[in-house]
């Protein structure tokens, strides 16, 4: 699994856990990277999925923002 996820971020690096949505398929394995949030980085969050033959092997909900001084 973590091979799998490690790929689909590579490909996406630039909009995966961003304000986009993405959507990677490699044979069986299905990637889904779903921000829920509007507005700046300061209220970033979001789900990824990945999916195995249609059934669903891996769950993340992320979050995130600046780091001030």
């Amino acid at each position: 699994m973590d091979s799998v996820l490690r790929e689909a971020l590579m490909d996406n690096w630039e909009t995966a856990r961003t304000w986009q949505k993405v959507e990677w398929q490699k044979e069986d394995f299905k990637y889904i990277c779903k921000p829920n949030f509007e507005g700046s980085i300061e209220e970033m969050s979001g789900t990824e999925k990945i999916f195995k033959n249609n059934e669903e092997v891996y769950y993340f909900y992320y979050a995130g923002g600046l780091l001030t001084k």
